[in-house]
């Protein structure tokens, strides 16, 4: 699942990123939740707008413990190098329900 969210935001394939959520998934962040598929594509419209080019480095850490999945990453943007730390709980059917994203930094070019 990891390794998918990242090739279709590489690829900015909003609909390969949709689909990996459950339809009444949440994206839970500091200013707020995006619910539902329609909301998590927009918010990841956006997310990719601010980013620009958005490319996998390494999965610095990773947890797979049942229905919960933890990593860091190290991703290159425009804007240089950003570390992200990503906490994902599953549905039965390996559907992020949950996700809840966030930076730990980000180095400029």
């Amino acid at each position: 699942m990891v390794g998918r969210l990242f090739e279709a935001l590489a690829a900015r394939d909003l609909d390969a990123v949709a689909a990996l959520y459950a339809p009444d998934a949440d994206v839970v962040r500091y200013d707020g939740a995006a619910v539902g598929v329609d909301e998590i594509r927009t918010f990841y419209e956006r997310y990719l707008e601010n980013h620009g080019q958005y490319s996998l480095d390494q999965i610095v850490q990773f947890a797979n413990l049942d229905d919960v999945v933890i990593w860091d990453a190290m991703v290159s943007t425009d804007h240089g190098k950003l570390l992200t730390y990503d906490v994902a709980i599953l549905d039965d059917h390996g559907a992020i329900l949950r996700h809840i994203p966030a930076i730990r930094g980000y180095w400029g070019l």
